[in-house]
């Protein structure tokens, strides 16, 4: 198969022509079609738009998940296509062949993943729809269409749609939250200093900026043992560097962690915007 390939992905709801005819007008080396495991009313349309696709010598791959109706569903799948892809591969959303809900998780994909991908979401204008024509053309088109019956007829106009870049947490914010996921509750500051220290990104990163974070308060130069006023040091600096350069990004910044008192310790966990944004990056 040829390099770079034009990879089109689509969400498969009760659309023909807005996904098989477009797509080959487009001409696309390879379609994923997204449908639904269970319960597919759909399906018919998914078995017509394969025939159509691989009649024109396009390689058709269908992704079945659990739900069409699922933002968390559609990003992981989509997220998942495109991690397959060889990078010089263009990557093709089409944000008109399933539900609205489908559209938006074409477009934050678009957003989240084309800095390193060439991603192209477009939409596809319809000639007419169905619900247009009088009943005697209803008919005709029904047998035209193999017994379907698509939400709309022909393509009028396909429009690549610009996106801009969305910005992600950075890798220290990233490796902070996968923590928090995995502690499973709230956790305190010293349990992510300690962290910070077992963790090889962190603790470089920590080492290399700690001595930058923040105006640290004098300590006492009659201090009688040098060992404790370094120590000292150490641990204002750990903590300076833990709220200025992590703890606040993500709450001020982001908002994607609470912070909540209990007892005398300061505890951090996991929002749930948090949560869905591990979600789609973790996948």
């Amino acid at each position: 198969m040829k390099n770079p390939l034009r990879v089109h992905i689509c969400v498969v709801g009760f659309e023909l022509d807005r996904i098989s005819k477009a797509a080959i007008m487009k001409n696309a080396d390879k379609v994923y079609l997204i449908s639904q495991e269970k319960n597919d009313k759909g399906k018919e349309y998914l078995n017509e738009n394969k025939k159509r696709l691989e009649n024109e010598g396009i390689t058709v791959v269908i992704k079945l998940i659990g739900s069409i109706s699922d933002l968390s569903d559609l990003l992981s799948v989509i997220k998942k296509i495109i991690a397959e892809q060889e990078k010089e591969n263009y990557i093709y959303i089409n944000l008109s062949s399933g539900s609205t809900l489908s559209a938006v998780a074409g477009i934050i994909s678009s957003m989240m993943l084309e800095r390193d991908r060439n991603i192209i979401p477009y939409y596809v204008k319809p000639k007419r729809y169905f619900e247009d024509f009088d009943e005697n053309n209803k008919e005709k088109l029904r047998k035209a269409y193999n017994g379907l019956k698509p939400r709309s007829i022909g393509v009028e106009e396909i429009s690549e749609i610009p996106t801009f870049p969305m910005r992600l947490p950075n890798k220290d914010l990233i490796t902070v939250l996968q923590y928090l996921q995995r502690m499973n509750g709230p956790v305190t500051k010293k349990d992510l200093i300690d962290f910070s220290k077992e963790d090889d990104h962190l603790r470089t990163i920590r080492d290399k900026n700690r001595y930058l974070a923040g105006k640290l308060s004098d300590i006492s130069k009659n201090s009688s043992l040098d060992k404790d006023l370094d120590e000292s040091k150490q641990k204002a600096r750990d903590y300076a560097w833990l709220d200025q350069n992590i703890i606040s990004k993500l709450k001020d910044e982001w908002n994607l962690i609470d912070i909540e008192k209990i007892g005398k310790f300061t505890c951090i966990k996991l929002n749930d915007k948090g949560k869905k944004m591990l979600d789609f990056l973790n996948d």
